[in-house]
Order: C-alpha cells, then sequence, then structure tokens
C-alpha cells in the first residue's frame, strides 16, 4: 500500500510480531498477545467495529440483528450466544432481507441502516465442546442483502432456549427501552 501523508486520527491501531508473539495495540498502547495471526486478525477486525460503534456521529450502535420485512425493520438486540445471527438466518432463509448479525445502527431520524457483513453462525455439533463457525452471505442462505434504510417495525427481545415454550408478550415503551439500553454499544 502507499503512504500519502500524515493523518491524524483520534484512534490508531498497529499489530505487530515480536519474537513469534503477535501484539496488537490501540493508541500506541499493548493490549493483546498471542500466536495466532488469524486470532488476532479477527480480534483485530472486532476491536475495529467496536471502536466506529462507540465513537460514531451521528448513528447510534446496538448491538442486535436485523432483518428486513415489507419495508419495515425487525430488530433483534441482545448478547451474544442468545440466538440473534441464527434468528437472523432463519428470516432470511424465509425471504426477509438481510441488514445485520451484528449492530442495528440508527440515525436521528430513527431509521436503521445496514451492516451487512457475512453472517457469523455459530453451531455445536452433538456431543462436541468446540464451536464452529460457518460465514455465510444472504444470498448463499436463499435471501438477499437490504440496502436501504428502514424504519422500525419491530423490536423483538428474545433469548434461545432448548426447552422453552413459545409464549411472547407485549412489553411496555419503557421496559422494551431498557432492555435495549444495555445493547447500546456507546454505554457499554
Amino acid at each position: 500500500f502507499k503512504i500519502i501523508g500524515h493523518v491524524e486520527t483520534p484512534h490508531s491501531y498497529r499489530l505487530a510480531q515480536e519474537n513469534g508473539t503477535y501484539v496488537l495495540f490501540k493508541d500506541g498502547q499493548a493490549f493483546r498477545h498471542g500466536e495466532s495471526k488469524r486470532f488476532f486478525l479477527r480480534y483485530f477486525d472486532s476491536a475495529v467495529r467496536i471502536t466506529v460503534a462507540e465513537f460514531a456521529v451521528g448513528r447510534v450502535f446496538l448491538h442486535a440483528g436485523v432483518a428486513g420485512w415489507r419495508g419495515k425493520a425487525i430488530v433483534v438486540p441482545g448478547d451474544s450466544f442468545t440466538g440473534k445471527t441464527t434468528l437472523i438466518a432463519e428470516l432470511v432463509r424465509n425471504g426477509a432481507d438481510y441488514y445485520s448479525d451484528e449492530y442495528a445502527i440508527f440515525d436521528e431520524n430513527g431509521m436503521v441502516h445496514p451492516f451487512a457483513r457475512k453472517l457469523a453462525i455459530r453451531s455445536r455439533p452433538e456431543g462436541d465442546e468446540v464451536i464452529e463457525m460457518t460465514y455465510p452471505t444472504a444470498e448463499e442462505l436463499g435471501g438477499k442483502t437490504g440496502t436501504v434504510p428502514l424504519p422500525v417495525g419491530c423490536i423483538l427481545i428474545t433469548e434461545f432456549s432448548d426447552d422453552a415454550d413459545w409464549s411472547p408478550q407485549a412489553l411496555s415503551q419503557g421496559q422494551g427501552l431498557m432492555n435495549m439500553l444495555s445493547q447500546t454499544i456507546p454505554i457499554r
């Protein structure tokens, strides 16, 4: 690549290799070490996305999956490993547009913008301790990727459980907001 000139930025990252160990620096401070380049490249990707989410101007990032259905966004906020990506993948397989499996990005008008990257689907084969990762596109799931901002149609606060019965409840706006606040990246 070509360096065009000195550019001032509020945050910077650097990946270095020292004696067979990879070291990730953020703003000049070392904060991760390890021997796997692959792990560090994934960690770096995640760290950059979180930094963008924390400091985005004019946008609020919510840790959530998003699918578009009939011109409205279905937003599924929640912690990692609660089934957001699995649910979004199933919605896409059944005709919804894929918007994100990681962030719902809201603008000042409440519209949800796409943050479409390959889905990060985790699975654990029966009786196996190891989690397998696959990274399909929406098109590989038989769907398509949404490209235009959408108004919110539904905020679905849910969590996967093997033995759960389907028993949805409508929450008050306050209850919904409190559940969403814990997933809002600048607050985290």
